[in-house]
């Protein structure tokens, strides 16, 4: 059942309004109003930081479906439990060692401790799998040059679910509900991809990716020289690719990340070819080990190899780009450092379990909250905006290395991540570090506004019960972003004294001399003269040390002007897109 429309805590009441939010709150009223939102059920909560006071409210404490939005908890919870300078390690032992000619007699086992980033993600301009290669010439440089077994993927960790029961069955070929396990490559999928053969009515050409894990491919594809035939289907069943229809010969590909049914056995076949490569010859079958310490699993006489990969990555690819998998490790990452050595292979429910006991000993009221997975996927979950608001305080609040490193796994928004693409436009380019939430029916946006590298407000937006067309609540949650970024901008101090070498610029944009960033911003200029707007701004808050706006509207012109850029900024992972990393000189 739909809420009242009318707040559910009004502000006068309450005792928490102040006088100059007024127009904010006209503001998010407006942006609710929408007809699609008539039949929604939503959930509202902005708050004033540092100290967390409220603003607004409307049925922000209504236990919801958060969707992905239940990521902010699971990353927060992972980050103040592991610490933020945590280290994935993934490891490779033998409980024999090699003889004087690098003959290992025995197995070498790859074991696996819940690292997510076994993948290309974090390696620019490479590809495959570069830990793996990493771990294998490791190896070779060790002296190893033969292994009489084979390599053995341990996952010992994590328990024997590796598929939620609440998510669809009907999707478990979707990248989103990979299994979940300690030992994965490549987000726990193998990545099939349909080319166009040499001419029409050829064969299409089919690949896969890591090297290892497809055995066979049942090829039924062609290819077509009429785009309107374009239709490829690749699956996966079992260790067989399967590809039907029609790819174009205009085409450049279609790749589909379908998860395989035991990933550390994926490993331990990648990592195999990846010895190979490097020159050790391995005779006997990868093969996967699933057992828990309890049961005797292997520890190895002699590691030969290590990669580590550090929290932040984790976090980044869990709520910037929602990777479901990802999440998941962490909230298992974070049972498992609760539960210590003693505890045994974590579960789901014991991820979950760890992810609720953090926000209790936070302080935070945990009434009607539900939490069934990590990743926001089940349906059965439920938060209010409210506890959301108030979590965002709370990590706001943190010592800075655990702020800095939530900000920066956040989403920015028309920069980077699952944002890159909303609140695009001046003002709000770059002032949204926030999280996207979509499930059938659910979509939420939650985050923080940032004006002069400090966040400003926090806000949870949260709405069930959609139509199947969620496209008209997104632009309702970037209607009430876009309300609190323009009165956190009203908030902010005028510029002082500006130097003498800006007026001919202002002059030339029909401006007064003495006219602040915030009036510069909220001038009608047309399409021709906003890049001279945006960057006379850029300038001057150079000018004056404020490097927060200066990257904000620097990256909006490059991203415009250059598409080429664009893409380059969006698609590198490493460089400091973020306007809270810019101000503190992050790497």
């Amino acid at each position: 059942m739909a809420l009242a429309l009318a707040p559910t805590l009004l502000a006068a009441a309450a005792g928490w309004a102040r006088a100059d939010d007024a127009p904010l709150r006209a503001d998010l009223e407006a942006a609710l109003a929408a007809p699609a939102l008539a039949k929604a059920t939503v959930g509202l909560s902005v708050v004033r930081l540092p100290e967390g006071a409220p603003v607004f409210e409307r049925g922000a404490e209504a236990p919801l479906i958060p969707a992905s939005n239940l990521k902010l908890l699971t990353s927060a919870a992972a980050l103040e439990t592991l610490g933020a300078d945590y280290q994935h390690v993934t490891r490779v032992v033998a409980e024999e060692p090699a003889d004087e000619n690098g003959a290992l007699p025995g197995d070498l086992l790859l074991v696996g401790a819940g690292d997510p980033n076994l993948s290309a993600r974090w390696y620019p301009g490479e590809s495959g799998c570069p830990p793996l290669d990493r771990l294998a010439g490791q190896v070779a440089a060790a002296g190893v040059k033969s292994v009489a077994g084979g390599v053995v993927g341990v996952d010992r960790l994590f328990d024997e679910g590796m598929v939620h029961p609440d998510w669809p069955a009907d999707q478990r070929d979707k990248w989103y509900e990979a299994p979940v396990a300690a030992l994965s490559i490549n987000d726990a999928c193998a990545d099939l991809t349909v080319r166009p053969g040499p001419a029409p009515g050829t064969p299409a050409v089919v690949t896969s990716a890591p090297e290892g894990w497809v055995t066979s491919v049942k090829n039924a594809c062609v290819t077509t020289a009429k785009k309107g035939e374009h239709k490829p289907i690749v699956e996966l069943r079992g260790r067989e690719a399967r590809a039907r229809g029609a790819v174009w010969t205009g085409s450049a590909g279609v790749t589909a990340a379908i998860p395989v049914a035991d990933p550390a056995l994926a490993a331990a076949d990648a990592f195999t070819a990846a010895l190979r490569r490097k020159g050790v010859t391995v005779t006997g079958t990868a093969r996967s080990l699933r057992v828990p310490p309890a049961a005797g699993a292997p520890t190895g006489v002699r590691e030969y190899a290590a990669v580590a990969s550090p929290l932040c990555w984790s976090l980044r690819t869990a709520n910037r780009n929602s990777q479901n998998l990802y999440a998941e490790t962490l909230a298992r990452l974070t049972a498992a450092s609760r539960a210590g050595a003693a505890g045994g292979p974590v579960s789901f429910a014991a991820g979950a379990e760890a992810t609720t006991a953090f926000l209790t000993a936070k302080g935070l009221d945990v009434a009607g909250v539900v939490i069934r997975d990590g990743s926001g996927l089940s349906k059965k979950n439920r938060a209010s905006a409210r506890l959301f608001t108030r979590l965002l305080a709370a990590m706001n609040r943190a010592e800075a290395p655990t702020r800095n490193a939530y900000f920066d796994s956040l989403a920015v928004s028309g920069v980077a991540g699952t944002l890159d693409r909303r609140l695009d436009s001046p003002p709000t380019i770059g002032m949204v570090l926030g999280k996207t939430g979509t499930v059938n029916g659910v979509s939420a946006l939650s985050g923080y506004v940032v004006t002069g590298g400090e966040a400003r407000f926090a806000f949870s937006v949260l709405m069930n019960d959609l139509p199947a067309d969620a496209g008209p609540a997104r632009e309702a949650q970037d209607r009430v972003a876009l309300a609190i970024c323009q009165h956190a901008l009203r908030e902010a101090a005028p510029l002082a004294a500006a130097p003498a070498r800006f007026d001919d610029a202002l002059r030339a944009l029909g401006l007064a001399t003495e006219v602040s960033d915030a009036a510069i911003l909220a001038s009608p200029f047309s399409a021709r003269d906003w890049p001279s707007a945006l960057d006379l701004v850029a300038d001057r808050a150079a000018a004056r040390g404020d490097f927060v706006t200066c990257d904000r509207y620097t990256s909006w012109l490059e991203s415009r002007l250059r598409a080429a850029d664009r893409e380059r900024l969006l698609a590198d992972n490493h460089r400091a897109l973020g306007p809270w990393r810019l101000a503190r000189r992050l790497p």
